[in-house]
């Protein structure tokens, strides 16, 4: 799944309505939020399957959000006019009952966010990604923070704000020779090499880069020995 088109899911579902004009159309209507759920928990799968942090947690995000909506739609829901007394306090005993594993849902669905922001590892490498890319791999990676950014805590919010101001720099030739030498001078050495591999993708050098991803997966297996 593209960004591209889950964006486009959930816009769609965010502006699905359950409408309760009549007995019919409530259950038509409540039907297609169903579905809805549905397909967007089939896309929390696929994402996982994909392994992209960043769909994952978007997807997730979608789902937490519709499933609370949901639960808040099915808990306003008004009692029919019909119903008298103890008839209107066991109908709303009973949209609490129904209402009640979306809000669980939701808060299940929380709780796994709240613990993806807290594990920094797949921000950093979001954060690494982007500062050393070049200018065109840049604009797809901004499309992808800025939906974060709806979606984040506050604190990461800013973060990730600051990352999109961070001006693009290509290295100099000085920077490049200076990397350079420092890894001729001790090969073995993966930071260095590492430090090289990051400018030559700013510089837009893909074939070095390429080489170094290799040379870096070596060094880490000699190192492991």
């Amino acid at each position: 799944i593209e960004l591209g088109t889950f964006n486009d899911f959930a816009q769609k579902i965010s502006r699905h309505k359950i409408y309760s004009a009549s007995e019919r159309l409530l259950q038509k209507t409540l039907k297609e939020r169903l579905k809805f759920i549905g397909q967007a928990e089939k896309r929390v799968k696929l994402a996982i399957q994909l392994k992209d942090w960043t769909l994952q947690t978007l997807a997730l995000s979608v789902l937490a959000i519709e499933n609370q909506r949901l639960y808040s739609d099915i808990r306003s829901l008004p009692t029919p006019r019909r119903l008298n007394g103890q008839d209107r306090v066991k109908y709303q005993q009973l949209l609490a009952s129904q209402s009640l594993p979306y809000q669980n849902r939701a808060n299940e669905l929380q709780n796994e966010l709240n613990r993806r922001w807290q594990r920094s590892q797949s921000l950093d490498s979001l954060q690494s990604d982007y500062m050393n890319s070049m200018p065109e791999m840049r604009s797809v990676l901004k499309v992808e923070i800025s939906a974060l950014i709806r979606t984040a805590p506050s604190s990461t919010q800013e973060r990730l704000n600051r990352l999109l101001s961070t001006p693009y720099m290509r290295p100099s030739q000085k920077e490049m020779l200076t990397a350079r030498r420092a890894l001729r001078d001790d090969p073995f050495d993966i930071e260095k090499a590492e430090h090289l591999k990051q400018l030559a993708a700013r510089s837009g050098e893909m074939p070095m880069v390429a080489y170094l991803d290799e040379r870096i997966v070596q060094l880490k297996k000699g190192a492991s020995l």
